[in-house]
């Protein structure tokens, strides 16, 4: 395989030509990625820097809330232990007025067994006392 005399003498002349323009726009077009690479790079460190700053403050504001928190979280733990203990006092207290009433249901029972006995007494008195008197009036029907 041979190549053409011309051809060869056209590369001879305009071979180089031709690299170092092609050579120029492949680094040109390699200094713009560059560029571009960096104002990326750049921008992402910005962006990562302000999150971080952000991420900061916002870390802040979180423990300042926990603290707050943890403060109100005291108190109000402190205000339910004395309402437990005013609760627990106050049982107590009813705890006799409950024993108390207790006691007067109890006496109350007593007492309306005891008047239901008297009741029963007085039943069987009545019946009895029917009887006598029909005896003690059983002459003076006898002459009517």
């Amino acid at each position: 395989m041979t190549v053409d005399p011309q051809l060869m003498e056209l590369i001879e002349t305009f071979g180089p030509i031709f690299l170092a323009a092609v050579g120029s726009v492949l680094s040109v077009v390699f200094g713009a990625f560059m560029w571009i690479g960096a104002y990326v790079w750049r921008q992402h460190k910005r962006r990562m820097e302000l999150m971080a700053r952000s991420l900061g403050d916002l870390a802040k504001g979180i423990k300042a809330a926990d603290d707050a928190n943890r403060d109100e979280h005291g108190k109000v733990w402190s205000a339910i232990q004395g309402l437990r203990a005013e609760l627990q006092l106050a049982n107590r207290n009813t705890e006799g007025v409950k024993a108390g009433l207790l006691k007067a249901e109890g006496a109350l029972d007593n007492h309306r067994a005891t008047l239901y006995e008297h009741i029963q007494q007085l039943v069987r008195m009545d019946s009895k006392f029917e009887a006598v008197f029909r005896f003690l009036d059983a002459p003076r029907r006898a002459t009517d």
